[in-house]
């Protein structure tokens, strides 16, 4: 029987082949039962319910809450996604509910953790972003190895074992509350509702990638959850003045082209982490006065043949749910980034 891999983590899951088919309003989803937005597998096997948790045994690529819908069908899942269904049919995947996510992040931001002054430096004087923007954005550094013990001490205090199915926390062999080490910059990431449901780190180093999830995927963290890759919504409420956003590449990118451009912006992680079929109406869903979307990737996507099919699908994506589409050019020489090129200019009136 083929596979192909419709959920992923950090790592691929396989679960044999059939076609997905968006819901309607004659055949709603069996999880929420809305018409719109989600999608079940051909065969009757999975649902994949973007509002529903509960009863979920994984996260789809573009964080839908996918279902078993028929137990005889858990039984055809690969090795790789078996140990993760138990026989009940929960998963230690399963992510908490929204605003307790929000409140574990923002506890560990604002109570725990610091922003160094090397970072602060690099953020304000490289990337160009404002005090102000920084301390709402509640960036914050990574702990080090030593404050790592008292972070994970006090976060064990304050939520117990309600930290489980919240993304970069598991158990560790002493069965305490633990978190992978990081070495960076903390970024929050936050829905259209302002919630942090999620968290990306900026390397120090320079090795690849240069970001990475505060993530605790359970094939190799106990108790642990995985991030998912959720979409980061800047300032939504000016889209429902304007009825655009600008969409692009990278969450430190879109707080930065926020605060230049004076925009509602939407970002995704990267080209690759995005569900071309559910994107466009989740964006239309989490901002219904939105209307048009201007695409901001990259001014090197023409030689990059990764970029260029991701902003196709994209625009695809976007066009399908009825939003205009246009793509923002600017001179490269500004720089490679939409962020880049606006704090150029802004550099140039000083």
């Amino acid at each position: 029987m083929k596979s192909s891999f419709i959920v992923r983590d950090n790592t691929p899951t396989y679960f044999p082949q059939s076609p997905i088919r968006r819901v309607t309003k004659k055949n709603v989803c069996p999880i929420c039962r809305k018409p719109d937005w989600c999608s079940v597998t051909e065969d009757g096997g999975l649902a994949l319910c973007m509002r529903e948790s509960v009863g979920s045994v994984k996260r789809a690529r573009n964080n839908a809450y996918v279902h078993v819908l028929r137990p005889t069908w858990v039984s055809r899942v690969s090795a790789v996604a078996a140990p993760l269904i138990d026989k009940c049919g929960s998963a230690e995947t399963r992510q908490a509910d929204t605003d307790h996510i929000n409140e574990v992040f923002s506890f560990l931001l604002e109570e725990c953790l610091e922003l160094s002054g090397e970072h602060g430096d690099h953020l304000m004087n490289q990337r160009g972003l404002s005090d102000t923007t920084i301390a709402a954005n509640l960036y914050a550094s990574a702990p080090d190895k030593n404050k790592l013990p008292v972070v994970c001490e006090a976060m064990s205090h304050r939520f117990g074992d309600s930290l489980h199915g919240v993304a970069g926390f598991y158990k560790n062999g002493e069965s305490r509350w633990w978190m992978p080490q990081h070495r960076g910059i903390f970024i929050p990431v936050r829905d259209a509702q302002g919630r942090i449901v999620g968290i990306q780190s900026r390397r120090d180093d320079e090795g690849k990638p240069k970001y990475l999830w505060l993530s605790s995927n359970p094939e190799n963290y106990p108790s642990g959850t995985s991030s998912g890759t959720p979409i980061h919504y800047v300032k939504p409420d000016l889209a429902a003045r304007s009825g655009v956003a600008i969409c692009t590449e990278g969450i430190i990118k879109a707080d930065i082209i926020s605060e230049y451009a004076e925009s509602a912006t939407v970002a995704i992680a990267g080209v690759s982490s995005f569900n071309a079929e559910t994107f466009g109406m989740e964006l239309r869903l989490s901002i219904p006065a939105l209307r048009e979307v201007i695409i901001a990737v990259d001014a090197d996507w023409k030689d990059k043949q990764t970029v260029k099919e991701g902003l196709f699908r994209m625009g695809h994506s976007l066009r399908a749910a009825g939003l205009d589409v246009k793509v923002r050019c600017w001179n490269a020489q500004l720089g490679n980034g939409l962020d880049d090129a606006l704090l150029s200019n802004e550099r140039s009136k000083v």
